[in-house]
């Protein structure tokens, strides 16, 4: 395996995990915007937080990225251990099952969005912060699990592997790598995802800002573009987590495990 790969992306998806503990809420914060005044100055505020929770997926994802294609780009000396592989595919269950949680607050914040705008009366700031609410619980325990899950990947990266020039199950790295393709292919349509979430972001905020006097269909147009593709974003965060599982499964064992199995 390219170590440093295996090393760099791990961490960059920790902090990228980290900064969305800290700021994702603001995914579904956002919807605040709709009790600000033209030039209210808590919008800054909301959309700086909204800004930081776009880097940090951003983070999370490239560092995901990176490490699969570490996994492309196998260094044939490198070899899996039991313990490495068991730790993939534990931080790959972990990246999957958080990615549920997350999957069900963006559901939950659509069912409450739908509900408010097709209310016949003007959205108060109390429910806007009921559903912001009840959803925080959700993504807390989401962003907690991925943040665990890329811990594991860096671990994994530190211990997992040994060198074992004589390995020789091509099939199986073949097999790994393909998998590990299709991630980093994933990996690149969930940034393109992410600009879209920063473009809608930047024409919310140009809508508030004066003397641009926005349009309630012109809110809800963006309000409901970040939760769209916060929801593609999050199915394709949960599809990486699977497809680690699998491309770790074909990645060759190395050599010490393979003797110790046959002794069994």
């Amino acid at each position: 395996m390219n170590r440093l790969l295996l090393l760099i992306g791990p961490v960059l998806s920790l902090l990228g995990s980290l900064g969305f503990f800290m700021y994702g809420n603001a995914l579904v914060n956002v919807f605040d915007v709709l009790t600000f005044h033209s030039g209210d100055e808590a919008l800054s505020s909301a959309m700086a937080d909204f800004h930081w929770a776009v880097v940090s997926v951003s983070a999370l994802v490239i560092g995901l990225i990176m490490l699969c294609a570490a996994f492309v780009i196998r260094d044939s000396g490198q070899s899996i251990t039991k313990v490495g592989r068991m730790m993939y595919v534990g931080a790959g269950l972990l990246l999957l099952i958080g990615t549920l949680f997350l999957i069900w607050s963006n559901m939950s914040a659509r069912s409450s969005f739908a509900e408010i705008a097709t209310a016949p009366t003007t959205p108060t700031v109390d429910r806007l912060q009921e559903m912001i609410q009840s959803v925080e619980p959700l993504m807390a325990v989401g962003s907690v699990l991925l943040g665990l899950s890329t811990l594991i990947m860096l671990v994994a990266g530190l211990v997992g592997f040994q060198k074992d020039s004589t390995t020789d199950h091509a099939k199986r790295g073949t097999l790994g790598g393909a998998f590990a393709m299709v991630s980093v292919l994933v990996g690149g349509i969930l940034l393109l995802l992410v600009i879209f979430i920063r473009e809608n972001g930047i024409a919310l905020e140009t809508l508030l800002t004066p003397p641009s006097i926005p349009q309630p269909s012109e809110l809800g147009s963006r309000l409901t573009g970040i939760l769209n593709k916060s929801l593609l974003i999050f199915l394709g965060l949960a599809m990486m987590g699977l497809l680690q599982v699998f491309h770790v499964l074909f990645v060759p064992s190395a050599r010490s495990d393979i003797d110790s199995d046959t002794l069994t």
